[in-house]
C-alpha cells in the first residue's frame, strides 16, 4: 500500500486531502499541530475504517519534523507522497504589521516545506521514486496589500517550487 505525509490536515484542504489520499488505497499520515485540538479527521477515519494515523507535526519546529519522520520511517516505510499543506494566514500591509508576523508567515508557509522537504528527499533519491506536492495559493502570483506576509511567503514557495523547463 503506497503511503502519504500531509501536512496541515486539521481542517479544510488538509483534512480533505488526507480523506481523499486514504479512500484511493493510500496509508496516510496526517499531520497536525494539536491532535486533540482537532478530533474530526480521526473520528472520519475510525468511522469509515481508513488507514489514516493523526499525529502531532509542528512544521515550524525542526525537532517535530524530524522526530515525525523518523518515527514514520522506522515503524511504516517509507514516504511516496509529501504533500506540503500546512500554512497560516497572517494579514496586514507592510507598515501596520510587525516584522514578527512576516516571520511567523514564513517560518510556517516557506521553511516548514523546506523542512519537510529535507526530510523525505534522501530516501526518495535512494528509492528513486516519490512525488512532493507543495500547495501554493493564487496569492503566489497576484498580491493584495492587506496580505503582505502571505504573499510573500507564497511567492517564496512558488519560486522554490516551480519546476525548471522541459527540454
Amino acid at each position: 500500500m503506497p503511503s502519504a505525509l500531509i501536512t496541515g490536515t486539521s481542517k479544510g484542504i488538509g483534512l480533505e486531502t488526507a480523506l481523499a489520499f486514504a479512500r484511493a488505497g493510500y496509508k496516510v499520515f496526517a499531520g497536525m499541530r494539536h491532535p486533540a485540538k482537532s478530533p474530526e479527521l480521526a473520528a472520519i477515519a475510525a468511522r469509515e475504517k481508513l488507514p489514516i494515523f493523526v499525529s502531532a507535526l509542528d512544521v515550524d519546529s525542526d525537532e517535530s519534523v524530524a522526530r515525525g519522520f523518523a518515527a514514520i520511517a522506522r515503524e511504516h516505510g517509507a514516504i511516496d507522497v509529501l504533500v506540503n499543506n500546512a500554512g497560516i494566514e497572517v494579514r496586514g500591509s507592510v507598515e501596520e504589521l510587525p516584522l514578527a508576523g512576516f516571520r511567523t508567515t514564513m517560518e510556517t508557509n516557506y521553511f516548514g516545506v523546506i523542512r519537510c522537504v529535507q526530510q523525505v528527499i534522501p530516501q526518495m533519491r535512494q528509492r528513486r521514486g516519490g512525488v512532493i506536492i507543495n500547495v501554493s495559493s493564487i496569492a503566489g502570483r497576484i498580491t493584495s496589500p492587506p496580505m503582505a506576509s502571505y504573499n510573500a511567503s507564497k511567492w517564496a514557495l512558488e519560486g522554490l517550487t516551480e519546476p525548471w523547463p522541459a527540454k
